[in-house]
């Protein structure tokens, strides 16, 4: 069994006292006879996308105690239970076991495995890299992060491989080194982007890949009588196509013709792949969280 190579890095702490939108996701807070707490769980990497971000309630009662805990799991929002009595505590703080590589909540880490161990370990190894930079949320929608097809190809590249078999084996905890950076949910928001950004940014430096590919296309889809070459040397940079080459390569795929081509509609015959932190404070966090391998 590997460890899940997936990191995890702030928390934000919005405070209901009454009941209000989410600022992060797409649910209303309802308080229960005292305040509630959303934290904002983020991950720079899920096993099948670039970029997560997940959620935890926690409902107090008047008297200050933890009355209620809901959680994110997989786009719903579920309260979390152990043989249908209330979330285990410690410390008085809730027990909770996320997903190794997808991050979705659970109460107990047995029930996940029964319930969900063969599809989580499907999803963390052949089906790893489903998506590249997850696009699902406000930060892509309004245009803060904007992936490119070849940044989409470097995500899945790493996420494959980074597959892994989870082994169920809850043996650490959240509280470990420096605990959980506890910040507040506009620091965290201003934040996210500049930190995928520059995750997406640091993609060709650290995952190998190709971004060209050289071919000899002379009379297949080329005219080699047409060549231009580099001054000095073989190398040829335009070319008229054959008769019926003109779009297509030798297998049927697309051939990109150089923009500005006027009288000659020519071939490239080496093309360069067109898709070519501050760390935040330290605090404990108010949940504990069991991380699996």
């Amino acid at each position: 069994m590997q460890q899940s190579p997936i990191r995890r890095w702030p928390w934000a702490i919005p405070f209901f006292e009454t009941p209000g939108q989410s600022p992060s996701s797409k649910f209303q807070v309802m308080p229960r006879g005292g305040p509630a707490i959303e934290y904002a769980v983020w991950y720079d990497w899920d096993i099948q996308h670039m970029y997560d971000l997940e959620h935890v309630w926690v409902y107090l009662d008047a008297a200050g105690e933890v009355s209620r805990v809901e959680a994110s799991r997989h786009g719903k929002r579920l309260e979390m239970t152990v043989d249908g009595g209330p979330c285990r505590l410690q410390g008085g703080r809730p027990v909770l076991f996320p997903e190794a590589g997808k991050h979705a909540h659970w109460a107990d880490g047995a029930e996940m495995k029964l319930k969900a161990g063969t599809v989580l370990s499907a999803m963390c190894n052949e089906l790893a890299a489903f998506e590249g930079v997850h696009l699902g949320n406000f930060f892509c929608e309004s245009g803060q992060i904007s992936p490119t097809a070849f940044d989409h190809r470097l995500a899945k590249l790493k996420m494959k491989a980074d597959a892994f078999i989870p082994s169920f084996a809850f043996d650490r905890s959240g509280d470990e080194g420096e605990g959980i950076a506890l910040v507040p949910w506009p620091q965290l928001d201003r934040w996210i982007p500049s930190r995928v950004n520059r995750l997406i940014a640091e993609l060709p430096l650290k995952v190998p890949h190709i971004r060209a590919v050289l071919f000899d296309c002379g009379d297949t889809i080329a005219d080699e009588a047409t060549e231009i070459k580099l001054p000095g040397t073989e190398v040829v940079v335009e070319a008229d196509f054959i008769p019926g080459g003109q779009g297509h390569g030798a297998a049927g795929s697309p051939c990109r013709i150089p923009h500005g081509a006027r009288r000659r509609r020519s071939a490239r015959n080496v093309r360069e792949h067109p898709e070519a932190r501050r760390p935040l404070g330290p605090l404990r966090g108010a949940c504990h969280l069991r991380r699996s391998r």
